[in-house]
């Protein structure tokens, strides 16, 4: 937004209440651009600040109750996705342990050449 004119000048005098009619957009979007383009959506699904700030966007009128209930859901359901992918990996594993380290070596070193992917990297070791 800062880089339209007309929109920075809005943004200049009045803040970001001068933007609230201009649609964001999706966040997923912006972050897949930081952390290196979805490349980690497989270790990590949507960000709950993603999450947020969807709900946001998308139930403007809801109580803030039925946002949380919302993030919720969606959480159980990233926690579900994720856990599938991960026993998909196991699997990989189990069938060929040799092949898994390569393969996940291989990933590494491509993970880490994204933007930001060092961080992201160490934070999903931490996590």
């Amino acid at each position: 937004m800062l880089s339209d004119p007309a929109k920075r000048k809005k943004y200049d005098t009045e803040g970001l209440d001068g933007l609230k009619e201009v649609k964001m957009g999706d966040p997923a979007i912006v972050f897949a651009m930081l952390f290196g383009e979805s490349k980690f959506d497989h270790l990590t699904g949507d960000l709950t600040m993603v999450m947020t700030m969807r709900l946001e966007e998308d139930m403007p009128k809801a109580s803030q109750g039925q946002k949380m209930e919302k993030l919720k859901l969606l959480q159980t359901q990233r926690e579900q996705r994720l856990a599938k992918i991960l026993a998909g990996r196991l699997d990989t594993f189990a069938a060929d342990p040799n092949g898994f380290v390569k393969a996940a070596v291989d990933e590494c070193f491509a993970l880490s050449h994204t933007s930001l992917g060092p961080q992201m990297l160490l934070s999903i070791g931490i996590m």
